[in-house]
């Protein structure tokens, strides 16, 4: 009887992991088939595959901006082999398929660039970012300061914009490869 009333205790008050996604507590390690996102915390429902994590974005598309300390962005273009001169600053994208490239960005009614891509998120930050933080763009910090404080939504683009004339943005959130 007493060994009865202890499983049922037990039972009412850990975790049920009959489903991984309903405690931390029940994450069985393997990434690919989702994890618990400790800054969250929040559940992750797939690690991206290396197709995924390569993808081309949307040509247009909308989110919000981010930004990295003073100095970082500059210090990971130089260690990937990049130069901002000429560029309004440096980005990271949601894709790491856009490294070295130009992009645009709208922001508050008008249009700046261009920006080089010279980051992107680690495999294991492409899904929370992207959707749970919903970033579309992380800009350097001298861009973060001229924007002023707090996070804006943008709109990223991948041509000038004006050749992009008719082209509807999309939410990078719910955008599937």
């Amino acid at each position: 009887m007493f060994g009865a009333s202890l499983l049922l205790a037990a039972h009412l008050l850990l975790p049920d992991c009959w489903i991984e996604r309903a405690w931390p507590e029940c994450d069985n390690g393997n990434v690919h088939d989702g994890f618990w996102w400790t800054h969250g915390p929040a559940w992750v429902p797939e690690y991206p595959t290396e197709e995924e994590h390569f993808a081309r974005l949307p040509i247009a598309y909308t989110g919000r901006a981010a930004w990295y300390a003073p100095h970082v962005m500059e210090g990971t273009a130089r260690v990937r082999g990049y130069s901002l001169d000429g560029y309004v600053g440096g980005v990271a994208l949601m894709s790491c398929g856009h490294m070295g490239e130009s992009v645009w960005i709208g922001v508050d009614g008008r249009i700046e660039g261009p920006f080089l891509v010279a980051d992107c998120p680690r495999r294991g930050d492409w899904y929370p970012v992207r959707v749970y933080r919903q970033e579309a763009v992380e800009v350097d910090w001298n861009t973060h300061t001229r924007w002023g404080p707090g996070v804006r939504d943008v709109v990223v683009f991948h041509y000038k914009p004006p050749e992009l004339a008719g082209v509807r943005p999309e939410r990078l959130s719910t955008w599937a490869p």
